[in-house]
Formats: C-alpha cells, structure tokens, sequence
C-alpha cells in the first residue's frame, strides 16, 4: 500500500469559475488517525462525508501567490470510518484570481479610501490539491 492518497495532482474545472470537487475512498478497515492537507487557489471550504473540516472559513490566508502558497493542515479522525468515505472541496476565486466582470472579486466599502494598486489575477484557472493520510488501527497506513 501507499504511505499517502493523493486526492489527485493539481484539479481544476479549467475556468475562472468557481467549482466543487469530490472523491468517494474505500478505507479498509477501522482508522486511528486521519489527516488532510488541502490546498485551493483561490479560496476553499472543506468537507468529509458531508462535514465541513475544521472551523476556517474560506482557507488558505491571502498571499503573493508568485512567492508562496500555503495549504492548511485537517485531522479528520473524527470524520471517517471504514468503508465508503465522500471528500470534497468547494474552491471559489478569493484574490488568486478575481474576476471584475464576472463579479468574482473584492471590492472595498465606499468608506475605504480608493486601493491606488490595481488587482491583477495571479492565474488563468482555480486549482485544487488535497493529499489524505490514514493510519488504520492495525498500523497499516495509505
């Protein structure tokens, strides 16, 4: 068996258009721990077997895509059990990539002075990257 699923490599529907993305996994036997690393750019909420993971709305921080990106880490132990086991994703733009016309973007409250920097899009797409590790009871791992 593998150390570690991959969810998939980087995921996109290949638009600028915000997208929900999912994968059902046989665990094959009874987990003891149970861990996400997920990473959407743009922005991203979480979901196993229909929960959400974790109480972060809307991850992972803003950054310089240019320089770094960040994933965000989830023990989701207490969400999955043996058998059948649904994950997904909902990635919208978030600042990696806004979309003025389409409305996929942030706009400053009139009180706000006007931003003298004007946005550009780190990308052409939004992507997703989700790994998941489990550990069974019987110290197997995948």
């Amino acid at each position: 068996m593998r150390n570690e699923l991959e969810f998939s490599r980087w995921i996109t529907a290949g638009s600028r258009t915000p997208f929900y993305a999912r994968k059902i996994m046989d665990i094959p036997g009874r987990p003891e721990k149970a861990e996400a690393y997920v990473c959407g750019l743009g922005q991203f909420n979480f979901y196993v077997n229909g929960e959400k993971a974790g109480d972060h709305l809307l991850d992972p921080a803003w950054t310089d895509y240019r320089k770094i990106i960040y994933y965000v880490h989830f023990d989701i132990s207490e969400y999955v059990h043996p058998g059948k086991n649904m994950f997904a994703a909902e990635v919208g733009n978030g600042w990696y990539l806004g979309d003025k016309e389409a409305g996929y973007f942030f706009h400053f409250p009139p009180f706000m002075p006007p931003n003298p920097n004007d946005y550009q899009p780190f990308d052409e797409e939004l992507v997703l990257c989700v790994k998941i590790k489990i550990t069974l009871e019987d110290g197997r791992t995948f």
